[in-house]
């Protein structure tokens, strides 16, 4: 009995010391797998937002009232496609179209004016010169005539003068003497009431151009008036006629409307009020926002990521392919942007669309897990020290 017992605790020890050894080996085995992933395995570390969205790579163009005003028509539908200057929303413009017939009618009686003006400055030019040339005439004759009677007058002299000599020698009567200087007393007063007449002429013929001249002035005057006010006028009917274009709210570019605010005809819009968006066509791209502590100095461009929509499970829809391409350098409203295009490959089950959101994750960098940890600590370490610097 007590040699079979020995033999057996012998066995048990055996197998025992065999089935500690062999737990020993497998678990020196796991460990050093362990260690070996731990130290050499890479481990994809993401930088992740919730501010993503897609987006078409040309601006969405807002549709605003450039002025205040009453909706009498409103075309635009949701989702609609539309060309650019295509009629999107119409605003009550009759007053402002009264004003623009009011100022034309006004232009209508001015410009009559204008035309009657200048056809009586036209007479009045016209009758300056045909006045000028007949006192150039008049004036020709009259000195004329008074060439011929200073002739006169000097030879009437020249013969009282010479009767005079031959009446101190006793040769004519005494008469014949005064009769002489007499004439030639008249002939001298009439060259000189000439020369005056002569004056005289010039003078009312000044005077007459002088008026006429002050005339002329006069109408050139009036007319550039109603010249004035007719350009005053056009100034105000193309100022009126902007407005009336303003009432009517295009299409500034070709695109979908993605947004539309709803208004009913009678509606009171006041001006810069948001009446909805157009969203271009053209490629859509991811747009995302992150806090600068996870994008500064790790996300850049050709980095892969993935955004996973909202209201799409990406476990049943999957997840949206994408690189980033460009990285802002500067922060806006405390957020760097950051923006990606979609990679080709499989497509997605529904329509990429603007607006749509959703989560991004981008890949940017690969680490082991020991230098995780290590960096962890090293971050840990800090703390208390940038603590107490403060």
């Amino acid at each position: 009995m007590s040699t079979g017992f020995s033999r057996t605790l012998r066995f048990v020890e055996a197998d025992g010391f065999r089935l500690g050894f062999g737990s020993l080996i497998v678990t020196l085995v796991f460990l050093a797998a362990w260690a070996g992933w731990f130290v050499f395995a890479p481990i994809t570390l993401y930088a992740v937002t919730s501010s993503a969205r897609l987006e078409v790579d040309r601006e969405a163009h807002a549709i605003d009232a450039p002025i205040a005003g009453r909706v009498v028509r409103r075309p635009m539908q949701l989702g609609q496609e539309v060309a650019e200057g295509d009629l999107l929303v119409e605003l009550d413009a009759e007053q402002t179209r009264f004003q623009v017939e009011e100022k034309r009618a006004e232009k209508t009686g001015l410009t009559v004016q204008l035309e009657t003006l200048r056809k009586e400055i036209e007479a009045q030019q016209q009758a300056l010169l045909q006045a000028k040339q007949a006192e150039g005439a008049a004036t020709q004759e009259a000195r004329s005539r008074n060439d011929e009677t200073a002739a006169a007058a000097k030879f009437a002299e020249e013969q009282a003068a010479r009767v005079v000599r031959m009446h101190e020698e006793g040769l004519v009567a005494e008469s014949e003497r005064k009769r002489a200087v007499a004439e030639a007393e008249q002939r001298r007063a009439g060259a000189v009431a000439q020369q005056e007449s002569l004056k005289r002429m010039g003078l009312d013929r000044r005077l007459g151009q002088s008026e006429k001249r002050a005339l002329l002035a006069e109408l050139d005057r009036q007319a550039a008036d109603l010249e004035g006010k007719l350009t005053a006028i056009d100034a105000t009917v193309a100022r009126l006629e902007h407005e009336m274009g303003l009432h009517q709210i295009r299409a500034p570019v070709a695109g979908r409307l993605g947004e539309v605010v709803p208004l009913q005809p009678g509606t009171v819009v006041e001006k810069g009020a948001r009446l909805g968006a157009i969203v271009p066509k053209g490629e859509v791209r991811v747009v995302a926002e992150f806090s600068p502590m996870e994008a500064l100095g790790r996300v850049r461009p050709d980095q892969k990521a993935k955004l996973r929509l909202e209201g799409f499970p990406w476990v049943q829809y999957g997840s949206v392919a994408a690189t980033v391409v460009e990285v802002a350098d500067e922060t806006q409203n405390g957020k760097i942007r950051v923006e990606l295009v979609i990679d080709r490959g499989p497509t997605f089950p529904v329509p990429l669309t603007h607006g749509l959101p959703g989560t991004l994750e981008v890949a940017v960098e690969k680490i082991s897990p020991a230098a995780l940890v290590l960096r962890g600590a090293g971050r840990a370490l800090a703390q208390p020290t940038q603590e107490s610097a403060h």
